[in-house]
């Protein structure tokens, strides 16, 4: 987890369409501790995906830590990338990989449906 004064920091440089995706899964995750969120990020090259991303996983960081209820053992983040390029961004695994889906497994299943 990066120092509070780095996470502040970068919480500062968010734009306003930025600061209401992060305000509002913040929210969201306050209230439903336990439901999962899906977050889907989409955007051309440079628009701040991985910047906005990794902001979102100190927030969620601070949040289960904060609540010293919850066994901090088990899995409450996980983060997966479509792409590996992604996935390196933000130091966590693509969907294969966490999945153990192999590529060639997903292909055939594919070609066997279509």
């Amino acid at each position: 987890m990066m120092e509070e004064f780095e996470y502040h920091n970068l919480c500062k440089k968010l734009n306003e369409e930025k600061i209401y995706i992060f305000d509002d899964i913040m929210h969201k995750k306050q209230l439903y501790l336990d439901t999962p969120i899906c977050l889907f990020l989409i955007g051309d090259v440079g628009i701040g995906k991985t910047f906005t991303l990794k902001l979102i996983i100190q927030g969620l960081l601070r949040l289960y830590n904060k609540d010293m209820s919850f066994d901090l053992t088990k899995t409450k983040v996980l983060f997966m990338a479509l792409i590996s390029k992604v996935a390196f961004n933000i130091n966590d695994l693509t969907i294969h990989s966490t999945l153990n889906i192999f590529v060639q497994q997903s292909l055939l299943i594919y070609q066997a449906y279509h």
